[in-house]
């Protein structure tokens, strides 16, 4: 799908369920969705995601191969929203292997993943949500270009990443 200087970003399928249970293994879980207890629910969930997301919108949750190893070190990506508000728009979400983090691999893998998007379909913006404790990914967001209102006193603040022309 994409590369970078060290990523092959790239669709899941089935044979991955493993790999992507390894990712999430040490990590705080609590800000993101998680994965079902059942592999076997997670394979038919990613069989369902490569027919009805990657086919329709071509774009979704992809994920983060490092090139120097072939190991699955990620994922990342930007999915369809209908919010509370009744407005739609593209969201931003992401998470890496522990032993990974904080070695440029989200940064890279994402940056790669706006430019995409932002030069593949019409989308004016990406929205950003991070839990206000969750200093790292907030950190993350504003280096990506995410722009956060000011005085938001919810649990998860809120910003987008504008496309210029």
């Amino acid at each position: 799908m994409l590369e970078t200087e060290r990523l092959v970003i790239r669709e899941m399928c089935p044979d991955d369920v493993d790999d992507i249970y390894s990712v999430y293994e040490g990590n705080d879980l609590s800000y993101m969705e998680g994965l079902y207890e059942d592999k076997d629910k997670e394979r038919e969930y990613i069989k369902d995601y490569q027919k009805y997301i990657y086919n329709f919108y071509d774009f979704g949750i992809w994920l983060f191969e490092e090139k120097a190893t072939g190991q699955i070190i990620g994922r990342g990506g930007v999915e369809h929203k209908v919010y509370d508000d009744g407005t739609e728009g593209l969201e931003l979400g992401y998470i890496i292997r522990r032993d990974k983090q904080r070695q440029g691999y989200a940064y890279e893998g994402l940056s790669a993943i706006i430019i995409y998007v932002r030069e593949h379909f019409e989308a004016n913006n990406i929205k950003v949500s991070v839990h206000r404790d969750n200093v790292p990914s907030i950190e993350l967001a504003k280096k990506l270009g995410t722009e956060f209102a000011s005085g938001q006193t919810t649990e998860y603040i809120t910003g987008n990443i504008k496309f210029v022309e």
